[in-house]
């Protein structure tokens, strides 16, 4: 397409061969026309594309404004929809724990443990014919001794069990003892080989 360019003094069209205005006669000089103003085609065809250049921007910048306000909405619903952080620290209701309670024997001492010697009166009876006669004998006696002390906050009973071998012998006895307090149990018997004991205390309730 030929390049038209415009008359400075009337505004026609006019080929850029021609040195004078077919319109007004004006002589033309193109080069410092050109310089100075630029051709009317060119001037024309860069406004024509000015519109779609704006409409363009324009909607480049609805695009962005939109794409803020989705963006900004999107972190506001993240917010709103955050369940709320337990506070730390004591002000966290705590489930009570059940007490345990247990049972465990009473604490004791065993102070000693000892025989001693006795004497005992014993009736016997002798009969001669048609004739009974009785008289008193005494007869060695032997005592096997524990004494123990309570040695827990609280009262109770201490069975001492005590085994000789000879004469065969298995008996038991209990003591009550209050707190530190001491009590001896004892084993009598006519003769008294090896011997031995054992303790079984009660027992008392204690929560943890």
């Amino acid at each position: 397409m030929q390049q038209t360019y415009q008359c400075p003094r009337c505004q026609a069209l006019v080929s850029p061969s021609l040195r004078f205005c077919a319109n007004c006669g004006l002589q033309l000089n193109w080069q410092a026309e050109e310089q100075s103003h630029g051709g009317y085609s060119e001037r024309k065809q860069s406004s024509a594309h000015r519109p779609w250049l704006i409409a363009c921007l324009g909607l480049v910048g609805i695009t962005v404004i939109i794409g803020g306000v989705m963006l900004l909405l999107s972190e506001t619903s993240v917010l709103v929809e955050t369940p709320p952080i337990p506070p730390t620290g004591n002000s966290i209701p705590q489930t009570p724990s059940t007490p345990t309670q247990t049972m465990e024997p009473l604490d004791y001492e065993v102070i000693d443990s000892y025989v001693e010697e006795d004497v005992s009166i014993e009736t016997r009876s002798l009969i001669i014919g048609d004739f009974e006669q009785t008289e008193q004998v005494e007869v060695p006696l032997f005592i096997a001794c524990v004494t123990l002390k309570n040695t827990d906050t609280v009262s109770g009973d201490f069975q001492v069990i005590f085994s000789v071998t000879e004469p065969f012998l298995f008996t038991q006895k209990t003591l009550a003892l209050a707190p530190s307090e001491i009590g001896t149990a004892k084993c009598p018997a006519y003769s008294l080989g090896d011997w031995d004991y054992q303790i079984i205390p009660s027992t008392k309730t204690t929560t943890e």
